[in-house]
């Protein structure tokens, strides 16, 4: 299986576990299956408009805190109003 085809079964996996009732705990236990260096969890507001960060592997540098305006970004339109998963495979991706 290539590098690409095994981090898309992971994601896969992971958007799966987001489907489950049992959040965040479903999500958390499929962290180690992405394969990651940095790993977050947000959650959206539709109705405030903002998103939190609910789960970090990097507190130091993406603390769980507060809220923020989610504003129209690609991001945005393909995570929250797509759903669909990002993978951010350079820190430029990240940026």
């Amino acid at each position: 299986m290539s590098e690409i085809e095994s981090q898309m079964r992971a994601l896969r996996t992971l958007a799966a576990a987001l489907e489950r009732p049992d959040q965040p705990r479903a999500a958390f236990a499929t962290a180690d299956e992405v394969g990651h260096r940095l790993f977050t969890l947000l959650v959206y507001d539709e109705a405030a408009g903002e998103v939190a960060r609910i789960y970090t592997n990097r507190p130091r540098e993406y603390p769980v805190s507060g809220c923020k305006a989610m504003c129209d970004t690609p991001w945005g339109r393909h995570v929250i109003h797509g759903r669909h998963p990002y993978l951010g495979r350079t820190a430029a991706d990240i940026r």
